[in-house]
């Protein structure tokens, strides 16, 4: 009994040393044009630098990097780098989700991943186009990749149809009660109708 207990706490710890060390992974993402690759590992940097050519743009995550010599003319941006660093930093985020995605499905480190981006989001202001990407790659990976959806708005949507379907109901009444000048019936459907605060023009 007592050593099934040690043998669980050890596969416990390896697992946590597992998902830590695929989060500690140093990454350095290389941006040309509209291209995007992504270097993973301790020699991502010389990765980048290798691909790269004159104008590229690099940011690095956290992590430790080999040196590597620069002998091109590339901007290089590091982890909380602020000034204009935010695009690239949205970049870093989609095509981390979509590499722990590719990765075996690996969904734990693309909702971590995707956290990074509700922290940019709580942190600062983003353009519309930033907000959009962000809110694009929520759509896909939470709403149709792994299939989570928000109960509520689907309840409020059904909510919506139900109550529209009932105001026509009622103004169809008042309009019949109007066409055989039966006005008290009129008047105390838009009586109520004012009641809950609903305006009718005739």
């Amino acid at each position: 009994m007592k050593a099934k207990r040690v043998i669980i706490s050890l596969m416990v710890l390896c697992c946590a040393m597992a998902v830590k060390a695929q989060n500690d992974v140093a990454i350095a993402t290389l941006q040309h044009g509209n291209n995007v690759s992504v270097f993973k590992g301790p020699g991502a940097l010389a990765e980048a630098l290798t691909s790269a050519v004159n104008g590229d743009v690099i940011t690095l995550s956290q992590g430790t990097f080999n040196a590597a010599p620069i002998t091109k003319s590339v901007s290089i941006y590091g982890a909380g780098f602020e000034e204009n660093a935010r695009e690239e930093t949205i970049k870093t985020i989609i095509c981390n989700v979509w590499d722990a995605l590719c990765d075996d499905i690996n969904t734990p480190i693309a909702i971590a991943h995707l956290f990074d981006a509700v922290k940019l989001i709580n942190s600062s202001t983003l353009s519309p186009d930033d907000q959009a990407a962000l809110l694009q790659l929520f759509d896909q990976v939470v709403g149709r990749i792994l299939g989570l959806k928000d109960e509520d708005a689907g309840a409020s949507g059904k909510a919506d149809k139900a109550l529209e379907g009932v105001m026509q109901l009622v103004l169809e009444a008042r309009k019949k009660a109007r066409e055989e000048k039966n006005w008290a019936e009129s008047d105390r459907i838009r009586d109520t109708l004012a009641s809950f605060g609903i305006t009718v023009k005739d």
